[in-house]
């Protein structure tokens, strides 16, 4: 799911040209290595919590949006180093 996460996003910046030449590839690898943080950190989303169907028609109910990197702070589930490294890596300015 990452995966096609990050890859409509870089398609949303770049457009859908061919990057085949060294050049190019290597430009777009420098794209993606500074979208990635950003869309796999700190994008808010929304999560299902719950799903109730009415007739033809499914209802779904999402949480309050929050960035994946404060769910993980949440969790509980980074050690001190962890939080700190990506703290650096990709939200500096925030906390």
């Amino acid at each position: 799911m990452a995966e096609q996460k990050n890859r409509q996003y870089v398609r949303e910046i770049v457009g859908y040209e061919r990057y085949d030449t060294p050049e190019t590839v290597a430009w777009l690898n420098a794209v993606y290595t500074r979208l990635d943080p950003y869309v796999n950190l700190l994008l808010p989303m929304r999560k299902v919590i719950a799903k109730s169907r009415q007739g033809g028609k499914v209802k779904k109910r999402y949480d309050q949006a929050k960035t994946p990197f404060d769910r993980l702070l949440e969790k509980g589930v980074l050690s001190a180093d962890q939080a700190e490294a990506l703290m650096q890596k990709g939200k500096p300015s925030i906390r």
